[in-house]
């Protein structure tokens, strides 16, 4: 890390700590108990939630927190044991589970929660609609989403709050039970790539890049009522799709997707490169599934004992170790098939604001020998869970898969050809 990028961690690391101390988590008490019975009454909805079958649609009942509407929003719901009221939108009555039960009651399936560690960016799920209705004793006419929050980034990035959100189902114990009904942050609705959130926005929107995006669009009151409506039209779009390529069949399966997304499905796309498939014609495959990932077409995660397609297309610069940020596991492979793994140790006992990088290199005869090395590189290389991989273009990518059993010990891989 140089110095640059050290001042800029630094000056992140004391404006969070700022922000902490102004902003600390704290536990929702409701306030509107008496309506809030009321509304549950009414609606013979004793959990906070009741089903319209006939309509598939979901109601739920939820308070505003009263955050202002210069206040940064990374939530837009949270459950009632979350401690994350003073970065949410609203608290939900109900608990996150029971707004899951409810809405995989009328049909929606469950779909794919968010994992950047097992490259699934993408909100997998059928899309869902929301509306909400201010509730005072009885309720107004419900108004779109859209209508609650401000995004400072929507001329840049294009609308986002008007479009139907995603039903994920959020990411669940062994048992298929929600995590966000348990455990923080509780949340219901995320408006960040959050893998326990069920209900997420129509795209990739990563915690860091979206903090200070999302707003209030007016000033509420805190414990003010809303109902939220979710409601589903019965269509199921989602397509979950691995493709088997090589160079010659690339094009024709790029425009049997492209026409499949124009009949209005949305494709989570896996891409498997036929055994015989080089490292350097891998590289352009992938160059041309990352030029169509986007709208209807999703690369979302990597099939079973294979690479995620956008390992194949990394950052030259990373080439340059004094100029990384961090020192991941390096794994090459020569053309005359010999192997190496190198352990790139920092020596922080300098006076110099920047380690001292000391590779260590061993040889080795087989991709099995590998977890034994990582395990030899003591406490240093347990921080490490990246891996480059460095083989020559000729090679076959069949020639290098045996790698992926390093995970999830290992959660991320890069290769560059020679």
């Amino acid at each position: 890390m140089n110095i640059l990028q050290k001042t800029i961690v630094s000056i992140i690391a004391l404006l969070s700590s700022l922000l902490l101390a102004e902003k600390s988590p704290m536990e929702w008490t409701s306030i509107n108990t008496n309506l809030i019975e009321k509304w549950k009454k009414d609606f013979n909805a004793p959990k906070g939630v009741y089903v319209n079958a006939k309509a598939k649609s979901i109601h739920f009942l939820m308070e505003t927190t009263g955050i202002g509407t210069n206040d940064t929003i990374e939530f837009f719901a949270i459950g009632p044991l979350s401690d994350r009221s003073y970065e949410s939108f609203g608290v939900s009555v109900a608990n996150p589970s029971d707004i899951a039960k409810a809405i995989e009651s009328i049909g929606v399936p469950q779909g794919v929660a968010v994992n950047q560690t097992e490259a699934r960016f993408w909100p997998q799920g059928e899309k869902i609609k929301l509306q909400m209705a201010k509730y005072d004793g009885k309720l107004s006419k419900p108004q779109p989403f859209s209508n609650f929050l401000r995004d400072t980034a929507a001329k840049e990035y294009g609308e986002i709050l008007n479009q139907n959100l995603v039903w994920t189902g959020g990411s669940r114990d062994s048992k298929n039970e929600l995590y966000a009904g348990t455990n923080m942050p509780c949340a219901v609705m995320a408006l960040y790539s959050l893998d326990q959130s069920p209900i997420l926005l129509n795209g990739v929107f990563d915690q860091s890049a979206t903090y200070g995006r999302f707003f209030a669009a007016s000033k509420s009151e805190a414990g003010e009522l809303l109902e939220v409506i979710l409601s589903w039209d019965g269509k199921k779009t989602v397509h979950d799709r691995t493709v088997n390529v090589s160079s010659q069949n690339t094009a024709n399966i790029v425009k049997a997707l492209h026409a499949d997304a124009k009949a209005g499905y949305d494709i989570f796309l896996k891409v498997v490169f036929d055994k015989d498939v080089t490292i350097g014609e891998a590289k352009k495959i992938a160059s041309v599934f990352d030029m169509i990932d986007g709208n209807g077409i999703k690369l979302n995660g990597a099939a079973k004992n294979n690479f995620f397609v956008k390992a194949f297309l990394p950052d030259e610069k990373w080439n340059n170790r004094e100029n990384r940020i961090f020192q991941p596991f390096e794994i090459h492979l020569e053309e005359d098939g010999t192997k190496n793994f190198i352990f790139i140790e920092e020596d922080w006992s300098g006076d110099g604001m920047d380690p001292i990088l000391k590779p260590r290199e061993t040889r080795f005869e087989k991709w099995s020998e590998i977890p034994a090395l990582i395990k030899r590189t003591g406490k240093q290389g347990e921080k490490i869970f990246v891996a480059f991989i460095y083989a020559p273009s000729t090679a076959k990518v069949s020639d290098i898969t045996p790698l992926t059993s390093l995970m999830p010990r290992i959660n991320t891989f890069y290769i560059f050809s020679k």
